[in-house]
């Protein structure tokens, strides 16, 4: 049951924030990788730099997931990708060379401001 028609995507797309996760996901795995590969071939154990990137890039890579399957938490989700995004700004890099933060700030905000869909048969009628 893991296929799914081409409307029943479409229908679980617009149930949720889906374009703040994937924001939110590529600007967490952009913070991960991109920093990290402008560094020597050498082995070596991270700093505090490489670290950050593990840790901010890893955390706002899940939180798009997080974003897609729990919709009913869109705000709290929302404020913690913003939050995560500004520290890597500060902690890894400039964020992934800036292109990362831009892009898990943007995720985030489009998750916070994302309202659910309308139900027109759970609205009372007006009565005039």
């Amino acid at each position: 049951m893991l296929l799914m028609r081409r409307g029943d995507f479409a229908r679980w797309r617009r149930e949720r924030p889906f374009l703040g996760g994937v924001l939110t996901s590529c600007g967490g795995l952009v913070v991960l990788a991109l920093p990290t590969t402008l560094v020597a071939a050498e082995p070596r154990l991270p700093g505090t730099g490489g670290v950050a990137n593990l840790l901010l890039g890893g955390l706002l890579s899940l939180l798009g997931p997080a974003i897609w399957f729990r919709p009913d938490r869109h705000g709290l989700l929302g404020i913690a990708t913003v939050l995560l995004a500004l520290a890597a700004f500060a902690y890894s890099n400039l964020g992934g060379l800036l292109i990362g933060t831009l892009a898990a700030l943007l995720g985030g905000s489009l998750t916070f401001a994302w309202l659910p869909p309308r139900n027109p048969e759970a609205q009372p009628d007006e009565k005039t």
